[in-house]
């Protein structure tokens, strides 16, 4: 009969290359969403980019998919995420009808033109209202 759990911190072997594959779940309980339950897919698309696809169970709203997509460069970084998921439940904020998509893409990305000057960019695009409920 096990008397204390000690948390342990486990990796791949250093010298493996990068691959594609399964990462740790995450399970847990959220005032919002209830029990919950992902588990993300890691894609190596090439050496400087990568691809993570992760579905989400969740109890009190509807399943989910995010997408996060990064790539890095010889002068800076790109850095996309994107959520998917279907509507069907009434929102604080108007009715959302049966079968509605609802999604979000965040952006960001950095790039260094030389020493003294660099430039980036952000984007935001949601199909929501960003603004809180009254």
């Amino acid at each position: 009969m096990p008397v204390i759990y000690i948390p342990y911190f486990s990796h791949p072997d250093p010298t493996s290359e990068r691959r594609s594959g399964l990462l740790p779940p995450d399970i847990g309980i959220s005032s919002k969403r209830g029990v919950y339950a992902e588990v993300p897919y890691y894609f190596a698309l090439s050496e400087h980019s990568e691809l993570t696809l992760t579905p989400q169970i969740n109890a009190k709203v509807n399943p989910l998919m995010r997408v996060d997509y990064r790539k890095r460069f010889f002068s800076g970084f790109v850095d996309f995420e994107q959520l998917h998921q279907r509507a069907g439940l009434r929102w604080r904020r108007g009715d959302v009808r049966r079968g509605d998509w609802r999604s979000h893409v965040y952006g960001t990305g950095a790039f260094q033109i030389n020493d003294d000057w660099l430039w980036g960019f952000g984007v935001e695009r949601q199909t929501d209202d960003p603004r809180p409920a009254v």
